[in-house]
């Protein structure tokens, strides 16, 4: 049998609660609504499925190079919604060849139980069958008609029914499903029924509770507390905030009981970071002893290199911007790495010595960069004050290169709980690597 999928237009609760999701992009449980469709198509033995959408999708063109996921080829048009069937049959005759088609359309969720093979099997002889709204008999069809039934519905599949369909997970842990590249700092942060993505951080003192689903390159910091509700992709948790029966999308709290939202300053579900204090004092006094221990040892080096660069007239020095506090570019000497790998003995010297960051040490003592911290780029989209540069990166820690695409969540995640001790020892663990690498 095949399947047409025609969702139409997005309903208008989408668009006014989730605006820039599509209907079949809807995550339910870390998991697009699509997915689910494909999964129960597969099970009934479907064999092409066409697609028809009122619009161009962008993120639905990604499923044209999944279909051997499900063994089902894909076909993705374009009609508008009040384009009848008949027009849909004639513009697209190959695929309706054979008159044996099911339908799913509208704004549904299926409900099935991949266990149920009995029934399932039954579905493959059918010669056509219809989902929608107004759909009866052996499945029972869930209308997506506003936030709160979406929300339930969410709320359904990770507490009670996460066994009936194929959910997102790597592993499992407390009874929950988590994904790939999730740390917890304790692993009794997570209870039973919670579904997380990928690349997760949880700090030690959180909780995820019951019922909680929390997408991917999501950081949770200290205190934090989340129950029954859902965390979208990209979002940090600050310090001490505690959610329920909440959605949290883009900067925006979401209430699907009363169905009533408000977007807030994504910084008030972050800590706290531009306040300045003793322990901002404290850190600073600490970049700016090492960074002066690091001048010491890099100076002998420092020298070598500018004698060397005066006699031999080689280009040894070349331009590097960097930006200060306040996100102003400003250049600085750095070392033409091109002709070090030609001259060994040089290269060794520079690696022992330190040389590269000499000049940049003495940019952390005039207070313009930082001597470690996170990249420029994920402090100006936070909104915060200071946007400089700094020599070392906390995603320099990363040496899973399947974890480097997303450096900018282990940045997130060792800014927002900077601490003295964690940033030295963050330091030291980054120059030890690279000793190491060098001697082997």
């Amino acid at each position: 049998m095949k399947f047409l999928i025609r969702p139409y237009s997005n309903p208008e609760w989408i668009e006014n609660f989730l605006p820039g999701v599509n209907l079949l992009d809807l995550s339910i449980c870390n998991k697009p609504l699509l997915d689910y469709y494909l999964d129960f198509l597969y099970l009934i033995g479907t064999s092409e499925v066409l697609i028809i959408t009122p619009h161009y999708q962008e993120n639905l063109m990604g499923f044209l190079g999944r279909e051997s996921e499900w063994g089902i080829k894909i076909r993705i048009e374009i009609a508008s919604n009040e384009e009848s069937y008949d027009s849909i049959e004639n513009r697209y005759s190959t695929f309706f060849e054979d008159s044996r088609y099911g339908v799913i359309e509208g704004p549904i969720f299926i409900n099935f139980d991949q266990r149920n093979t009995d029934l399932l099997e039954n579905l493959r002889h059918r010669k056509s069958i219809r989902f929608n709204s107004d759909s009866t008999g052996d499945f029972f069809v869930s209308e997506l008609s506003s936030i709160g039934s979406y929300y339930n519905l969410c709320m359904e599949l990770v507490g009670k029914k996460y066994e009936n369909y194929s959910l997102p997970g790597f592993g499992v842990l407390n009874g929950g499903s988590i994904g790939k590249g999730v740390i917890l700092k304790n692993l009794d942060s997570i209870s039973r029924s919670v579904n997380i993505g990928n690349y997760v951080l949880v700090h030690k003192n959180s909780l995820v509770k019951s019922n909680s689903i929390i997408g991917s390159h999501v950081v949770i910091e200290g205190v934090a507390e989340i129950e029954s509700s859902i965390v979208y992709d990209n979002t940090v948790v600050g310090e001490g905030v505690h959610i329920k029966n909440k959605i949290i999308y883009n900067g925006r709290v979401i209430c699907p009981l009363v169905e009533e939202y408000v977007d807030v300053d994504k910084k008030l579900l972050l800590p706290l970071m531009d306040r300045t204090s003793y322990k901002d004092a404290a850190f600073r006094f600490s970049q700016v002893l090492i960074s002066f221990i690091f001048i010491c040892l890099s100076l002998p080096g420092w020298v070598f290199v500018k004698v060397f660069s005066f006699f031999s007239k080689e280009k040894v020095f070349l331009s590097e911007s960097l930006r200060d506090r306040n996100g102003d570019e400003f250049s600085i000497q750095c070392l033409n790495t091109d002709l070090l790998k030609k001259r060994r003995f040089l290269f060794i010297v520079t690696k022992i010595f330190f040389v590269r960051y000499f000049p940049k040490f003495f940019q952390v003592l005039l207070g313009r960069i930082n001597l470690i911290g996170a990249d420029p780029g994920v402090k100006r989209r936070l909104g915060l004050r200071d946007k400089s540069s700094s020599i070392f990166y906390y995603s320099n820690l990363i040496k899973d290169p399947d974890l480097r695409p997303f450096h900018e969540v282990v940045d997130c995640f060792y800014l927002f709980r900077a601490k003295i001790i964690l940033d030295i020892y963050a330091l030291f663990k980054i120059i030890f690597s690279r000793i190491i690498y060098f001697i082997r």
